[in-house]
């Protein structure tokens, strides 16, 4: 039943916790103290459960809600604190991995050339990662929805994109927005085209590009597929484009299915988020960061099966965050 609740093993759990290092006890603002791994589980099933309440946990943990509120938010606090940056906000880190992201994407596209019957069709070849937005619908808002209404969504949300590589893993998670704020936007204030530039000048020689959708804007580090202006139809070869990025974009769509319906329960009801209540910036590192470990303990991913690449060992993973 622990897998079934927790998404992981009890063996896996706990190798993740020493990889982690997680204390072992956590001081909460009461003064009251509670076993680490405890405070990670009760999180972890705050996210995954999604409860209408705290107090419905208490079938796992005989505790008090408020003593699993402070567990949350100290779990919470702590994690993003210590792992978020290293995770998911250290792209360089990945340089020395580009090379085998390249191969990987290079190999599917003339995989997909064959199969759409264009191999005549010339392909960039500088493509090492994924990138896609996402949103998080919230409550709304009690006293004010200024900033967090979003007019394409027609609801009040938060904003954010996941860098993919190609085995899955997500490798840049900026700082979520809110409302009314579009790809292009987050994507310029992330900061991934200076990271790039410094892994192509440093380690690589040649400047690593990332596959969006059309609501990106081309850029040397960001290519995006073609938009039919009004009264004009895209060329053969145009479509060809567009259909190649639409298959090798796959497997972004498929980690926001295996982050927001598999694993966590909590992004698919509104009730979970409340502005008011809820650091709602810390509670997506923290699934994000989870999205990876889980998947490093299953050892594969659709992801990586799709692009014929090998997903790291636990170990690797953290000698690789741990490395810049």
């Amino acid at each position: 039943k622990f897998e079934e609740v927790f998404k992981i093993s009890k063996v896996n759990f706990n190798l993740v916790c020493d990889l982690l290092q997680v204390p072992e006890v956590f001081k909460l603002e009461n003064r009251r103290k509670v076993d680490g791994r405890v405070a990670i589980l009760i999180c972890l099933a705050r996210l995954i459960q999604a409860p209408r309440c705290l107090s419905e946990l208490r079938q796992h943990f005989d505790s008090e809600r408020t003593h699993l509120s402070r567990c949350y938010n100290k779990a919470l606090e702590w994690m993003c604190e210590k792992w978020a940056d290293k995770m998911l906000r250290n792209l360089k880190a990945w340089g020395p991995h580009m090379e085998a992201f390249n191969d990987a994407i290079n190999w599917k596209c003339a995989e997909v050339t064959s199969v759409l019957g264009i191999d005549d069709y010339t392909y960039p070849s500088r493509c090492a990662l994924l990138v896609d937005g996402t949103h998080i619908q919230i409550c709304k808002p009690t006293h004010t929805k200024e900033g967090v209404y979003s007019g394409h969504k027609k609801c009040d949300v938060f904003n954010t994109h996941f860098l993919i590589a190609p085995n899955g893993l997500a490798v840049q998670v900026p700082k979520v927005f809110a409302g009314p704020v579009n790809d292009a936007r987050i994507w310029s204030e992330s900061g991934v085209e200076k990271d790039l530039e410094t892994i192509g000048d440093k380690l690589l020689g040649w400047y690593p590009c990332v596959i969006g959708d059309p609501a990106y804007t081309c850029s040397a580090f960001l290519m995006s597929g073609y938009k039919r202006k009004r009264g004009q139809e895209l060329t053969r070869d145009q479509e060809s484009f567009n259909n190649i990025t639409s298959k090798l974009r796959i497997p972004v769509e498929w980690s926001f299915a295996t982050l927001k319906h598999r694993l966590f329960r909590c992004t698919d009801n509104k009730t979970q988020w409340k502005l008011e209540q809820m650091a709602i910036g810390l509670a997506v590192d923290f699934m994000a960061c989870w999205h990876n470990l889980i998947l490093l303990c299953c050892g594969k991913s659709t992801q990586s099966e799709y692009y014929h690449i090998r997903m790291p060992t636990l170990q690797e993973y953290f000698d690789i965050i741990n490395n810049n």
